[in-house]
């Protein structure tokens, strides 16, 4: 359930606000509302946290998990003053890195031409000696010879013929590319870059040292952390006549803590429930094994509106449906429970995220055992006789094992997937139902008229595609008197007038037309749960196909790795489909139906995460 909050409105005198502010966090029941962005203060927090970052980030890549350094603690000063060094040594090993590579680059240039000193050559100019240097072929020599204006001495080296021109440079006719002296000695290149290497060397030993101090760093940025939360508290309070006030909102169920504390610490506080324009901040109770659902509502990033309804129990009941049918093999919900398994021993407790891999991993092994789907193996479930008393031949992915027309089967499957999008459309129907009774609400109305319209349009579904026999008259003039209610009471609501209300409804009559033609096509979609199941089936044959062969003699491994691969790939899809599927279904197409737009925000209040 979405719990009910409170609008809170606490106010002291200004020269109190900070210890005030201290305090509402160490009570940690308040959402602050309206928190500023920024303020000075957290700016330059926030720039030393992204030093603190950027040298904790380099420092992770040294870690040597094999033989990690005893972790060393340091004061708040230490850390940044140690995170500023190392962030100055690393923009030091990039320049000294750059600079190694430029030297080794001219090295590498006039290694060809010997150790010399470019200083002495240089020299010669000073004397009236212009000389000039090109790499030359026999062919280049023999045109040099004959021309009696260029002046040159032959010069052998690594690369090959070399020539010294003496006075000016070659013509462009002769199209050779002048060597450039360098400014040091291939000897001094070297030595220089060797030195920059040695000193990188040391750079990244201090790095390796310095690893001690991840531990530190990591409790720091905790810290940094709520320093600047309570910077942009302080920044969101209001001044007033020499008083100071914060608002925020707090769960009704916490609302006797909060005047409890409230009265200890002298502090005046103003209590009203939020406005109809408000949006407070949604804090869902979940109670029971529902509550296994908030890791996926949290990797989703789905929260409802404060005043939306609270559809957890249904999503994760149809979640774990669409799962085990998506994934559709026993054997892959085998793995996800072995999984869930590792990750309870590993962590040595059940985790919500832990328990609910278990329930998304029991539910598929339930399913591809009704189906009769072990790692897509038709030979594992003609010849292991124990898991055939599981099947249902009438849903059976492999029909020719059991006897069973392969089209019956079929139809069979998408029945049961129009039949599942019919229940899950027809509950969200209901909820609205339900909820609109109790307010007194006469939209409810056109609800029961959706409803109405969804069962009918799911015979005509049937029809249309699995070729069942259904009663026309009834369909055709059910779905008009669906589509009338829908019309005459879609905009009724408490407080409006029945005339009002009729007259808006009959204004959305296009719209919902439009959505009555989606009604249809929202039921046809639930046929992803057994195309894309059928989808996974075919592409797990495949690989065994493909394995097949090679599961003999030294071919073995092979067969054996193209099995591993194969499965491990197909299951990796599989969860990409739970996503661009299962989830769809559940956020478009039911919550769609209830009213539900996620739209709302969680409920953080404002409070001490880190122990002093």
């Amino acid at each position: 359930m979405i719990e009910k909050m409170k609008r809170i409105t606490v106010f002291c005198q200004k020269e109190k606000a900070l210890s005030v502010v201290l305090s509402l966090r160490d009570l940690g029941l308040m959402h602050i509302k309206d928190v500023a962005q920024k303020s000075i203060e957290s700016e330059n927090k926030e720039k030393d946290k992204s030093i603190v970052l950027k040298a904790l980030g380099n420092l992770e890549s040294y870690v040597d998990k094999k033989n990690s350094l005893p972790q060393q603690e340091l004061s708040s000063d230490s850390v940044l003053m140690t995170a500023k060094n190392l962030v100055a040594l690393m923009e030091e090993e990039q320049k000294t890195v750059d600079r190694v590579r430029i030297l080794r680059n001219e090295a590498d240039r006039i290694r060809a031409w010997g150790d010399f000193d470019p200083k002495e050559v240089k020299s010669l100019s000073k004397l009236g000696i212009d000389l000039h240097f090109y790499l030359v072929t026999k062919k280049d020599l023999k045109a040099l010879s004959s021309d009696s204006e260029v002046s040159y001495i032959p010069i052998k080296n690594e690369g090959g013929s070399a020539i010294a021109v003496v006075g000016e440079a070659l013509k462009k006719d002769y199209q050779l590319s002048e060597f450039t002296l360098p400014e040091k000695s291939l000897g001094e290149l070297e030595s220089e870059a060797l030195l920059g290497e040695k000193r990188v060397e040391e750079i990244r030993g201090i790095y390796v040292s310095s690893t001690a101090y991840i531990s530190s760093f990591n409790s720091w940025l905790k810290k940094q952390d709520e320093e600047i939360v309570l910077d942009k508290v302080n920044a969101t309070l209001s001044d007033e006549e020499g008083i100071s006030y914060i608002s925020g909102y707090v769960p009704v169920s916490e609302i006797e803590s909060f005047r409890s504390w409230a009265k200890a610490n002298g502090v005046g506080y103003i209590s009203d429930d939020p406005a109809e324009e408000e949006n407070p901040p949604t804090k869902l109770n979940h109670k029971g094994i529902v509550r296994i659902i908030q890791p996926l509502f949290d990797m989703l990033g789905l929260v409802p509106g404060y005043r939306e309804k609270d559809i957890s129990r249904y999503f994760l009941l149809f979640m774990t449906l669409f799962f085990a049918m998506i994934i559709g093999d026993a054997g892959y919900g085998a793995l996800i429970v072995l999984l869930a398994a590792v990750l309870n021993i590993k962590s040595k407790k059940c985790s919500d995220l832990n328990a609910l891999i278990y329930v998304f991993g029991g539910a598929t092994v339930i399913w591809g055992a009704i189906t009769g789907t072990w790692f897509g193996s038709e030979t594992i479930i003609e010849n292991v006789g124990f898991l055939r008393m599981f099947v249902i031949p009438g849903l059976t992915n492999f029909p020719e094992a059991f006897s069973m027309n392969s089209g019956n089967v079929q139809d069979n499957m998408m029945t049961l997937c129009f039949s599942i999008g019919t229940i899950h459309l027809s509950l969200a129907c209901l909820i609205c139902i339900i909820d609109k009774i109790k307010q007194k609400d006469l939209s409810c109305i056109s609800d029961f008229g959706w409803m109405l319209n969804t069962n009918l349009l799911y015979l005509l579904v049937l029809y249309l595609v699995v070729d069942t026999p259904v009663p026309f008259t009834i369909i055709v003039v059910g779905i008009a008197t669906g589509f009338i209610l829908v019309c005459l009471f879609s905009e009724m609501a408490p407080g409006k007038s029945f005339g009002q209300g009729m007259k808006e409804s009959l204004g959305g009559f296009f719209t919902n037309f439009i959505d009555t033609i989606s009604c249809f096509s929202n039921v046809m979609s639930y046929i992803r749960l057994f195309a894309v199941g059928l989808a996974s089936l075919a592409i797990a044959q495949s690989f065994n196909g493909m394995a097949e062969g090679l599961l003999s003699g030294f071919a073995l491994p092979f067969g054996v790795l193209v099995l591993i691969i194969g499965h491990a790939v197909n299951l990796v899809m599989g969860f990409l489909s739970i996503v661009v599927h299962g989830v769809r279904l559940n956020i478009m197409e039911f919550s769609g139906q209830v009213g539900v737009e996620w739209s709302g925000y969680k409920y953080e209040p404002f409070k001490k995460k880190v122990l002093k």
